[in-house]
C-alpha cells in the first residue's frame, strides 16, 4: 500500500451514506485498487460501489465516458452521485454483476481472452471525432496534448528526476537509459488517435461467462495508440504472454499493426519510467524496489 492510497473506516463509510438518506446501508470493503478505498454498498435488496479518493478527477472522467463512450460493446456503469466530505470525494455507482476479467478469470474461462481483445477493440473503435487533442482527456473530452508523441515525451522531466532521487533510492541515470532506448523507438510510433482505456487491469473489467457487463475506471484513459492497452497488461501481467496472444487474435480477426513489437517495447518502457517515478511521488520505495526487480527478470531492462 502507497501513501497515495485512500484510506477510510467502514464506519465512516456509513456515516457518508447515512448523511446521503442511505441509513441502514451495509458496507463490505473491496481489496485492491492504488488511490481509491472501495466498498460494496447494500441497501434494500440493491448493490452499489462507494468508492473513496483525495481527488475528485477521476470520478468526472468516469461519468464523462459514461455518458459520451458507453455502449451495448462496451457498457460502463452510471454514476448515482458524487459528493464531497471532509476533504474526500465519495462516489456511488451503479455495481455490476460478474467477475473480474484479468490472468485467473482468463485461466478458469476457456475464451474468456477472446472476450478480452474484443471488448479492448470496441474501446478502441469508440467514436472520438468529437473530441480534440491527444493523451489524457480531461473532464470534458479535451486531450492535454498535440501531438500522441508530445504526450508520451513529456514524462521526460530530469530535474524533476534528480529532486526526487535525494529521497534516497531513485536512480536517475537508470531512468536515462530507459529514456534513451525509448527515444530511439520514437520513429515507429504512429500518431494514432484512438479512445485508450490506459488501465486495462484485474478489477476494471467485469463479466459473467462470457458476456461482458462492465468497464470501469477511466481515470487513465486516453487517446492515442491502441497498442498501449496491451503494453499495459503485459507490463502488469504474470502468467499471460499478452503480447503474443493478442498477435495471434490480430490475424485470426484481420488486424494488422506496423512495427508491432517495437510499439509495445515502446510502451513497456514508457511504463516502467513513469511508474518508478510513481512510487518514489508516493513514497513508497518497497514498490519502486520490486518494480526495478521485476523490470529485469521480466523484460530484461
Amino acid at each position: 500500500m502507497t501513501e497515495a492510497k485512500t484510506i477510510i473506516s467502514d464506519e465512516q463509510a456509513s456515516v457518508f451514506l447515512a448523511t446521503e438518506g442511505m441509513e441502514g446501508a451495509t458496507v463490505e470493503r473491496i481489496a485492491g485498487g492504488e488511490l481509491s478505498q472501495a466498498f460494496i454498498v447494500r441497501i434494500e435488496g440493491k448493490e452499489s460501489v462507494l468508492r473513496v479518493n483525495k481527488s475528485r478527477s477521476g470520478f468526472d472522467k468516469d461519468a464523462f465516458a459514461a455518458k459520451h463512450f458507453s455502449s451495448d460493446r462496451v457498457p460502463i456503469p452510471q454514476l448515482q452521485h458524487i459528493s464531497e466530505r471532509s476533504g474526500l470525494y465519495y462516489c456511488l455507482t451503479d455495481k455490476a454483476p460478474g467477475a473480474q476479467v484479468y490472468e485467473k478469470y482468463l485461466e478458469k474461462n476457456p475464451g474468456s481472452i477472446q472476450l478480452l481483445f474484443e471488448t479492448l477493440t470496441a474501446v478502441h473503435n469508440t467514436d472520438i471525432t468529437r473530441f480534440e487533442g491527444f493523451g489524457k482527456w480531461d473532464d470534458q473530452g479535451r486531450g492535454e496534448s498535440s501531438s500522441w508523441k508530445d504526450y508520451l515525451t513529456s514524462m521526460h522531466d530530469e530535474e524533476e528526476w534528480r529532486q526526487l532521487a535525494k529521497r534516497g533510492v531513485l536512480d536517475v541515470e537508470y531512468l536515462n537509459a530507459l529514456f534513451g532506448q525509448f527515444e530511439a523507438l520514437l520513429p515507429v510510433l504512429p500518431e494514432e488517435r484512438k479512445l485508450v482505456h490506459g488501465d486495462p487491469a484485474n478489477d476494471n473489467m467485469f463479466a459473467v461467462g462470457l458476456e461482458v457487463t462492465a468497464v470501469t475506471d477511466w481515470a487513465e484513459s486516453m487517446y492515442g495508440d491502441p497498442l498501449f492497452d496491451i503494453a499495459w497488461l503485459e507490463f502488469w501481467g504474470n502468467n499471460i504472454d499478452f503480447t503474443e496472444e493478442y498477435k495471434k487474435y490480430c490475424i485470426e480477426n484481420g488486424i494488422s499493426y506496423d512495427n508491432y513489437h517495437e510499439r509495445i517495447k515502446a510502451y513497456l518502457l514508457y511504463l516502467a519510467i513513469t511508474t518508478l517515478v510513481w512510487y518514489i511521488e508516493v513514497n513508497s520505495q518497497d514498490g519502486y524496489h520490486w518494480l526495478r526487480n521485476r523490470l529485469g527478470e521480466k523484460f530484461n531492462f
